[in-house]
């Protein structure tokens, strides 16, 4: 006898990752928009707090 629910979890958490993905690559691509400096030609994000604020999710600070 063979149980569906391994091919379940598995088939629900290749879903869970692949949205994972999505939500960081739309992320990073907000982050180049925003924050994105072009060094000879190359466009490359600045390590900055404020960048990492912004890529792990959290609210910008007030000033």
């Amino acid at each position: 006898m063979v149980l569906l629910i391994p091919d379940a979890v598995k088939k629900i958490k290749a879903q869970g990752y692949a949205e994972e993905r999505a939500a960081q690559r739309k992320r990073y691509q907000e982050a180049y928009d925003r924050f994105g400096v072009a060094v000879d030609g190359v466009l490359i994000l600045p390590n900055t707090p404020e960048v990492e604020r912004f890529l792990s999710g959290q609210p910008e600070q007030q000033p």
